[in-house]
């Protein structure tokens, strides 16, 4: 069988990456797709020290990982997502505030209240439409969104007025998965202790029942097949 449902791989050596000897191979897992992807987000985000970002879809398998990398960078983190589960897994994450979607509180003027004027960046880690929707609207004045979900339908669209993001000078990047040096990159954070990956574990006969609850928005961090059990 051709693919990764497997124990072992054969890859090019010019595509290994070497994982730290205190990263378990559970961990490692994630980190090599989606923590890369949001490392490689985080980069194009300009995001310094100090300044506020909101990462929607925040207690997802994208959005938990741009969590722990933004506050690694020194950033204050504001998470908007959903549920019980979502705001325990944010708060554990050490968040400055976690919005939830269903509350009834309005993210973008919560935003506005405690940032003073907007967020100077936004990280989309949620496949909703109504994210892309959204997003430009917690920025400040030069602020960046950056696309990472994917979303389901090709209706969605990084909503706003173009006037409003002219003069507002809203700059809009998006990444897919990251280089070699971002993947080396999120793996020594995990090393140091700065990032750890929130996963879920399925042995190999549980691999349809772990797709369909991904599919469903109901698992906390990321799946991860045990080939070994």
């Amino acid at each position: 069988m051709e693919g990764t449902y497997q124990q072992y791989i054969a890859v090019p050596a010019i595509y290994a990456t070497r994982i730290p000897a205190n990263v378990d191979l559970f961990h490692a897992a994630p980190l090599m797709c989606s923590g890369t992807t949001a490392y490689a987000a985080l980069q194009k985000s300009d995001l310094r020290a100090g300044e506020w970002a909101v990462i929607l879809g925040a207690g997802g398998g994208l959005g938990h990982f741009a969590v722990q990398i933004a506050r690694a960078m020194g950033a204050r983190v504001i998470a908007v997502d959903s549920g019980a589960a979502k705001k325990e897994l944010c708060t554990s994450l050490r968040v400055s505030e976690f919005i939830d979607i269903t509350s009834g509180t309005d993210p973008v003027q919560r935003t506005m209240e405690l940032t003073g004027g907007g967020a100077h960046a936004v990280i989309v880690a949620s496949a909703h439409p109504s994210s892309y929707a959204s997003a430009p609207q917690f920025l400040r004045v030069g602020g960046t969104v950056v696309c990472v979900a994917m979303p389901p339908t090709s209706k969605a669209s990084v909503g706003g007025d173009p006037n409003d993001l002219i003069a507002k000078n809203i700059s809009i990047q998006a990444t897919m998965v990251g280089t070699l040096g971002e993947a080396a990159a999120v793996l020594d954070l995990c090393a140091q202790g700065l990032v750890t990956p929130v996963i879920t574990k399925f042995p190999l006969e549980q691999v349809s029942r772990a797709i369909q609850l991904l599919k469903e928005g109901n698992v906390v961090g990321r799946a991860v097949v045990d080939l070994w059990s």
